[in-house]
């Protein structure tokens, strides 16, 4: 995606966080009836690589489909996890005063539309009410627009489509917090307010919280509508796959790097919390096994797979999406440690 469209990079820094490595662990699970290995999982569902850390251990690591180490994958609605974090490292330094605060205390230009009554918890639940259809496979859907903001190479195309969007007749379809519609504009609205409020562009405020001083490997990369304008908060980011699998270790220690409190004490538990608004979704963090686990989920099978409770992190890039087979394969790993 950063050859295709404008992008800023997350640069690391000279000292990268050694991970231990052990031999892969062996495994396998049950697919109608018919035992599948991993290499015949990548294989039949067009993935593209499979990382698994356990106890801060890297206990498998596969590329496949023309994928490398060094690849940065693209992905795809992960990038709204990573928006909802980088959100709390500015609730967390004072640049945002609270996710209650209203968004139109960032974004002024949106007073006057739906979006004026609307908090930051209602972005991040995707629960704003604002009416928006999302659908990739049509070209009339409000999506298309949204994402020619990248095309467009213009700054300033982000917010107009929020204001247009928000504008309409009948724009809003329920009262904020109320109910929970899937909304990539809600998640753009949310990546403007964090570079708002931050006052730099949020590739350089992540390069300095956490890229360089967790130690990340290579570089990681954001689509932004234009090099003087906003980045795209629901999508467009893109790092390798150990890299992902940091974001994870950083996850799992609660936001902390070297003791120090990155993140709010509670904002990963908060994050992951079921909203009012939808019982398996948290702050654009989907929650699995009686939310005994959480996911960042991306298009074509793009997931980060959190389950704090076994110190385990599973990260999943692929070129297509099977939702049957990649929670198998969630499901035999959790399996295979409980187990061992």
């Amino acid at each position: 995606m950063n050859l295709i469209f404008e992008s800023k990079y997350i640069r690391a820094g000279g000292k990268t966080k050694k991970l231990a490595r052990q031999e892969n662990i062996k495994l396998t699970y049950l697919s109608d009836g018919k035992e599948v290995s991993i290499d015949d999982y990548l294989e039949r569902t067009n993935g593209t690589s499979l990382l698994v850390i356990k106890d801060g251990r890297i206990v498998f690591e596969q590329y496949a489909n023309g994928n490398r180490e060094d690849h940065a994958a693209s992905s795809r609605s992960m990038a709204k996890s990573i928006t909802s974090m980088v959100a709390g490292m500015a609730v967390k330094d004072g640049s945002i005063g609270s996710i209650d605060d209203p968004v139109v205390k960032y974004l002024p230009e949106l007073n006057g539309t739906a979006y004026e009554t609307v908090t930051l918890k209602h972005l991040l639940t995707m629960s704003s009410g604002v009416r928006y259809y999302e659908n990739a496979k049509d070209p009339a859907s409000d999506l298309t627009p949204l994402q020619g903001c990248l095309l467009a190479n213009r700054s300033g195309c982000l917010i107009r489509f929020l204001r247009d969007l928000a504008s309409r007749p009948n724009a809003r379809v329920a009262p904020p917090g109320e109910k929970f519609h899937y909304s990539t504009a809600d998640s753009v609205a949310m990546g403007i307010v964090v570079e708002r409020a931050v006052g730099m562009p949020v590739t350089e405020y992540l390069s300095q919280k956490l890229w360089i001083p967790f130690g990340m490997e290579r570089d990681a990369y954001w689509n932004v509508e234009s090099q003087d304008g906003n980045y795209f908060g629901g999508s467009g980011f893109g790092a390798t796959l150990r890299d992902y699998g940091r974001l994870g270790l950083f996850l799992l220690h609660n936001g902390r790097i070297d003791g120090e409190q990155v993140l709010p004490d509670i904002w990963v538990k908060e994050s992951t919390t079921p909203s009012p608004a939808r019982e398996d979704y948290g702050y654009y963090w989907w929650l699995d096994h009686g939310n005994a686990a959480f996911s960042a989920r991306g298009s074509s099978g793009q997931r980060i797979a959190i389950v704090p409770g076994k110190a385990l992190i599973i990260v999943k890039t692929s070129a297509a999406l099977n939702r049957e087979e990649d929670q198998a394969l969630l499901d035999a790993i959790i399996q295979h440690f409980d187990a061992s």
